[in-house]
């Protein structure tokens, strides 16, 4: 039976709540540890084909920046570039990769569309990309890895000297 008060005008309806008493756990369900290991489990996956998806669009990063760094500057190949950092940016913070989601970003803050492509700093996109290609391939993640401190210290002083 629902209990009907009446408030300032309002009606408030309080029904009964009966979701526990429909709510059934058989000896063949999983317990929160064993989902919790699944889902665990899954994530790894997921990290691991992350890591494989960073090195290949690093590799088509590298690829179009030999190409734009050759001469042959356009608007759509400064676009590759800044897309695929951002995809790159979107999931690695999705993730946990605090490192990777930061090289990206400062990819994507380098080749963005504002920027005129006769503008763009080459050797400061391409240091980028090198160490977003080096980081997952290495699987670099924990931010107190030695590693991780003085590849931001050397990114940092790279973006400073522009």
């Amino acid at each position: 039976m629902v209990r009907i008060e009446k408030m300032d005008g309002y009606e408030i309806h309080h029904p009964p709540n009966k979701l526990k008493s429909k709510v059934t756990v058989d000896e063949n369900s999983s317990s929160i540890e064993d989902i919790e290991k699944r889902a665990a489990m899954s994530l790894e996956g997921l990290q691991e084909q992350f890591l494989d998806t960073v090195i290949k669009n690093a590799e088509v990063m590298k690829r179009t920046w030999t190409v734009i760094n050759s001469g042959k500057k356009d608007a759509g190949r400064q676009a590759t570039i800044c897309q695929r950092s951002t995809e790159i940016r979107n999931t690695a913070k999705t993730l946990g990769f605090e490192l990777i989601g930061e090289i990206a970003t400062t990819i994507c803050e380098v080749t963005d569309e504002k920027i005129n492509v006769a503008d763009l700093n080459m050797d400061l996109i391409s240091v980028h990309i090198d160490a977003l290609n080096w980081t997952a391939t290495h699987n670099i993640n924990d931010a107190e890895d030695p590693k991780a401190i003085a590849l931001r210290a050397a990114l940092a002083g790279a973006k400073n000297k522009v």
